[in-house]
């Protein structure tokens, strides 16, 4: 009986050893596979790592590109002739300062007989006055008639918001930056001589007598425009027409 039990003993051991060893064995094959897949989602995930790198900075790049077509874009839009619709409504909110707008506009002024005649052409309409002038100085200058060069003249000529009301806040804001960069080294001239205009206000008769203005050519400034600092502007401006490169604000202000 003792042989026997030990002869079953011993089949358990040997059962059992063949048991363990499967065991390790499948155990091993188990952790060498899941190194395997380790390994292999290891590789993916730095290859899909380097992808995203590469994507990002395909798309960073693709966001210059764009960014830069935008300010191209915005500075085409600059550079577009003044609309049919953007005079018409530029009419009707500068209709009563047209005049002074007039005589600030670039890249040359209105002169007094023009103005004169559309006031005849349309006595009692400002805005159509202000209507044809505006027509007028988009047929003589064409594709220098652009929305940059009027939003310069309405800037300098205090009239920045009803810029904005018919070009846009963006649009003037961009202008407005780019006329301060240039002006960054020297002050705007235009900006100066309206200043100026406020300063000189009712005196502005006395000073055209000094500088040698004649008497005919102050009442016809005084008939053309209705306010002090109009009168003043419009004196300045033909002062400044006649002396041409010598004109020297700093002289006129002292």
């Amino acid at each position: 009986r003792r042989d026997v039990v030990h002869v079953h003993l011993r089949s358990a051991v040997q059962d059992l050893q063949h048991t363990s060893q499967r065991a390790f064995t499948d155990t091993t094959d188990c952790l060498h596979s899941l190194r395997q897949r380790q390994a292999s989602l290891l590789d993916k995930v730095t290859k899909l790592t380097s992808t995203c790198g590469q994507n990002m900075r395909d798309m960073e790049r693709a966001m210059g590109k764009m960014k830069e077509a935008l300010e191209k874009a915005k500075d085409l839009a600059l550079s577009r002739v003044v609309s049919s619709d953007q005079l018409r409504l530029l009419s009707f909110v500068i209709a009563p300062k047209w005049r002074h707008v007039a005589y600030c506009l670039k890249p040359e002024p209105m002169e007094r007989r023009v103005v004169k005649d559309v006031i005849f052409q349309y006595p009692n309409n400002v805005q159509e006055q202000a209507m044809e002038m505006l027509q007028m100085w988009k047929d003589r200058h064409g594709l220098k008639a652009s929305v940059h060069v009027m939003c310069e003249v309405l800037i300098n000529v205090g009239c920045k918001a009803e810029a904005e009301e018919v070009f846009g806040q963006d649009t003037v804001k961009k202008i407005h930056s780019h006329m301060s960069d240039s002006d960054s080294g020297s002050e705007n001239p235009d900006r100066l001589l309206y200043e100026l205009a406020e300063e000189v206000g009712i005196d502005w008769q006395e000073l055209a007598l000094d500088v040698d203005m004649r008497q005919h050519e102050i009442n016809i400034i005084e008939s053309d425009a209705r306010t002090p600092k109009q009168q003043a502007w419009k004196m300045l401006c033909q002062w400044r027409s006649k002396i041409g490169i010598d004109f020297n604000i700093d002289e006129v202000r002292s």
